[in-house]
């Protein structure tokens, strides 16, 4: 009877099907220019779709400043903005100690992940999501390293089905990374 009374406690409470969590997106009202716009610098990390040049001509007409970085096979500052090497650790501290001062609220929206339309081939696939993942595990080691407060937003396309729309499994895996991170 006790060893009877062990299991029964010990025994899991719910069944197995309540283990797991599903992602429910609610559709809610779109915030106001004004409620969104925030302050301080923004580092913008440019993608090849464009989504991050029209982030910029946005913050433009508000007048807000900030820094555009690229990819890049080496590390060069230019009129453009920053070119760094996504994998290497001492590219993106050179990024937050040159593009940055201190008591600057910090906002960064990342881009940098997979093509939008996921035309690559599997293998090369999953050398973008490895990189995409390096280049911001390195750019928040980097931030660790310093007193900024910052606001990272990955952005990403399919990495959640939203309205039925096509799963991209690549993605998800950045946009996972980005929930262990947080």
């Amino acid at each position: 009877k006790r060893l009877e009374a062990q299991r029964r406690a010990l025994a899991p409470t719910t069944a197995p099907d309540d283990w797991f969590y599903e992602i429910e997106w609610q559709p809610v009202p779109m915030a106001s220019h004004e409620t969104t716009a925030q302050g301080g610098h923004w580092l913008i990390l440019m993608d090849p779709q464009g989504v991050g040049q029209a982030l910029c001509k946005e913050l433009d007409t508000r007048g807000l400043p900030y820094t555009q970085v690229f990819e890049s096979q080496t590390f060069l500052v230019d009129k453009s903005g920053y070119h760094i090497r996504p994998t290497h650790p001492g590219d993106m501290r050179q990024l937050i100690d040159g593009a940055v001062k201190v008591e600057q609220a910090l906002s960064i929206v990342n881009r940098w992940g997979l093509p939008k339309d996921g035309s690559l081939p599997a293998t090369e696939m999953k050398k973008a999501d490895l990189r995409a993942s390096l280049a911001l595990l390195h750019l928040v080691k980097a931030l660790a390293q310093t007193e900024l407060a910052a606001t990272i937003r990955t952005v990403t396309q399919g990495a959640q089905s939203v309205g039925g729309g096509r799963l991209q499994t690549a993605a998800t895996e950045l946009w996972g990374f980005c929930r262990v991170m947080a």
